[in-house]
């Protein structure tokens, strides 16, 4: 939030609105800069700026939907559809019509504002494109690694995608255990070498080392005993909301860009994706959260996408 006082102007901004926890801080915010309204201005104009969330139930939807009666505020609203003077390049038109056909309803979201709802199944499994290989015009220029880790009665999975020269996401392959399958369950150590001869054989298989990877920020175990056994450490993710953190996959999806190669790993990571739902109890709540079984894969490509959403090209 800042504020901006002068010889003529006398105004409060409030950008990103909606990332706010809840209005309650926006609300004992204010009172702090208007009281400082100077004598020759009869008020301090306030303006807040923010992209609707999709859940038509998030409490910044809720809360301009109760202000649009009241007269204290004006609420305006714009897409790129509105902009006259030509600042959306054809690069940025063309990507917004890859988004328009390939999923209609992000497209709504992220360009025309729409809270279109989150349903009930997290992604639209028809985005991801399973492949036999890659393709001989592409090559990888990246690879990295998304870890969610578990011990004695929930899995580890460590997703390994590689980004591409025509900036195509491919996920090469997906290391998973199972301790529930095991009476002798795996120790930490134990874990993290077998996670390290995973990244070995994608890294001998590929030619490419490790661009960057990203692991749970609750875990101790592994990433302590991947640290001492092999002088590497692993990117703890800076946790975001869970629609958040699927946001930046969807943006992915919808970009037509997420390729999954056929194997054994893989069609365990695409099966989990496949039953990656909302809880039902919390759709139509500003707190949305997801079902916390069978998603370990789904969380690794979480945190891989969200601690490299700059290289990936995800807006969100």
């Amino acid at each position: 939030m800042r504020s901006i006082y002068g010889s003529d102007i006398c105004v409060t901004f409030c950008e990103e609105f909606a990332n706010l926890k809840s209005f309650d801080v926006f609300d004992q915010s204010v009172p702090t800069f208007i009281r400082q309204k100077p004598d020759f201005a009869e008020q301090v104009k306030v303006y807040i700026s923010y992209n609707p969330p999709r859940n038509p139930y998030a409490w910044v939807n809720e809360w301009i939907t109760q202000r649009q009666t009241d007269p204290d505020y004006f609420i305006d609203t714009s897409t790129y559809l509105d902009d006259k003077l030509g600042f959306t390049t054809k690069q940025q038109l063309d990507l917004i019509e890859t988004y328009k056909r390939n999923d209609p309803d992000y497209y709504r979201w992220l360009y025309l504002g729409e809270a279109v709802g989150l349903g009930t199944n997290v992604y639209n499994m028809d985005l991801f494109k399973v492949v036999d290989k890659i393709p001989d015009d592409e090559y990888i220029t990246e690879i990295f690694y998304g870890m969610d880790t578990g011990f004695m009665v929930s899995a580890t999975a460590c997703v390994a995608c590689a980004l591409t020269n025509k900036y195509n996401v491919y996920v090469l392959d997906t290391f998973y255990y199972d301790p529930t399958k095991y009476a002798r369950k795996l120790s930490a150590s134990e874990q993290a070498e077998r996670v390290h001869d995973f990244i070995n054989e994608i890294t001998n298989k590929y030619g490419v080392l490790p661009y960057n990877q990203t692991i749970d920020s609750a875990d101790g175990g592994i990433y302590t005993q991947y640290w001492q056994m092999y002088n590497t450490q692993w990117s703890k993710v800076h946790k975001l909301s869970e629609a958040a953190m699927i946001d930046r996959v969807e943006d992915l999806l919808a970009q037509g860009r997420l390729y999954v190669l056929k194997t054994p790993g893989d069609d365990i990571f695409l099966q989990e994706h496949q039953k990656y739902q909302w809880d039902p109890a919390t759709v139509n709540s500003d707190n949305p959260r997801v079902i916390k079984e069978d998603d370990h894969s789904c969380d690794a490509l979480k945190y891989l996408c969200l601690d490299n959403e700059q290289i990936l090209g995800l807006s969100v």
